[in-house]
């Protein structure tokens, strides 16, 4: 929990609540342990509860009413936000340890070694795993599977610009795409997660290309053996693309 207050807490100071160590307190009531932010500048006092509901964190003082419920609203993002980060950590630790990769995760040492066409096609594959799952594409992994880091982080928004304005997808359905930066044991990394739902399989209905590498071609559909990807000149085979479909029959 305590990690998470520091995170709260740092957000709050970026929106300009200015919390210092002195206007923290730990407390617990009838078991119940929870956490009390003082803000003098603005007279309120916010308690969080140490648990993992949505909602319950109060906001007390002299301030408006107004006031106290966009504070609400900013400490639930804030809290809910870590708590989900927590969990993905422990995810990925996990991952990196097996040493391996799979149909649902994938390690990069770096986004810079990938061309927008290999990004796509990384995608794909993920976005269509068989096991119809979360799945991860983690930058920051070396091919021995050292946790080396990024020097720095890819520009998000330039990613979700560039994946929203793409107009190559059959009837335009594309898996969601969601960039969580972490940092796991002091190194920064990437985690590119794609949602599961049943769409699948997603495919292209014209060819894409960037600079270098050979082209997606339309209506080929990629999914993951294992911890490889579907060779972008290729296509699943019949078994993997019928699994596929009955997902989205079912």
């Amino acid at each position: 929990m305590s990690e998470s207050i520091d995170e709260i807490i740092k957000g709050l100071n970026y929106f300009g609540y200015n919390i210092s160590i002195e206007n923290r307190e730990e407390k617990s009531n009838n078991g119940v342990r929870f956490t009390q932010l003082k803000i003098p500048s603005r007279e309120l006092i916010v308690t969080i509860y140490e648990n993992e509901k949505k909602g319950n964190s109060v906001v007390g003082g002299r301030a408006s009413t107004y006031e106290k419920a966009i504070l609400k609203e900013i400490v639930e993002k804030l809290k809910w936000n870590s708590f989900e980060n927590r969990i993905l950590e422990k995810k990925i630790l996990y991952l990196i340890s097996t040493k391996c990769e799979s149909n649902v995760h994938d390690f990069k040492e770096k986004w810079g070694n990938a061309s927008k066409t290999s990004l796509l096609h990384d995608i794909l594959c993920l976005a269509n795993n068989k096991r119809n799952e979360p799945a991860y594409l983690i930058m920051g992994v070396s091919d021995n599977f050292h946790l080396c880091g990024l020097e720095e982080s890819i520009d998000q928004d330039e990613i979700y610009s560039w994946f929203g304005k793409l107009d190559c997808f059959a009837s335009n359905e594309k898996p969601e795409l969601k960039i969580h930066p972490l940092i796991i044991a002091g190194k920064k990394i990437d985690v590119l997660e794609i949602t599961p739902d049943d769409r699948v399989p997603y495919f292209l209905d014209k060819e894409y290309s960037s600079k270098g590498g050979k082209p997606i071609q339309p209506y080929r559909i990629y999914t993951r053996n294992g911890d490889t990807n579907t060779p972008i000149n290729v296509q699943a085979n019949k078994k993997q693309i019928e699994e596929l479909w009955s997902i989205r029959f079912m």
